[in-house]
């Protein structure tokens, strides 16, 4: 069984998150900031990790430079829907960072769970960048 990382500071995206996944067979950790998720990460193996960009302590950018740095094969999803408050394009960054798939909120959790099916299907390693 897979297991996800899922890093979000809004609880009820994490709870919403982990019951789709949860109920597909997925097995999976939540951090409510990016330092958590780069600690959890380092003591419990995971197949994918779904990021928010904007969270506090360690954004979502930090944290994927972070992970990126210590598994570069890692699948990372990453969501956000605050670029627009910042006048930049952050799931861009992103991407240009290692995102192997980006989201931008609201984003459709169907889209979303077909995108973490297929990438951890046996054999996926070519990128998927959707948004």
């Amino acid at each position: 069984m897979a297991r996800i990382l899922i890093m979000d500071d809004d609880e009820l995206i994490i709870k919403m998150l982990r019951m789709a996944l949860e109920n597909r067979g997925y097995d999976v950790i939540a951090a409510t900031n990016g330092r958590e998720g780069v600690r959890l990460y380092g003591t419990t193996p995971v197949d994918l990790v779904i990021s928010d960009i904007l969270m506090p302590e360690m954004d979502g950018i930090e944290a994927l430079k972070a992970l990126r740095q210590r598994n570069p094969e890692l699948k990372l999803i990453a969501v956000s829907g605050g670029g627009k408050r910042l006048k930049m394009d952050l799931l861009k960054v992103a991407r240009i960072l290692g995102a192997t798939a980006t989201f931008e909120k609201p984003y459709n959790i169907q889209d979303l769970l077909a995108t973490v099916s297929r990438l951890l299907s046996p054999g996926a390693s070519t990128p998927v960048v959707a948004d």
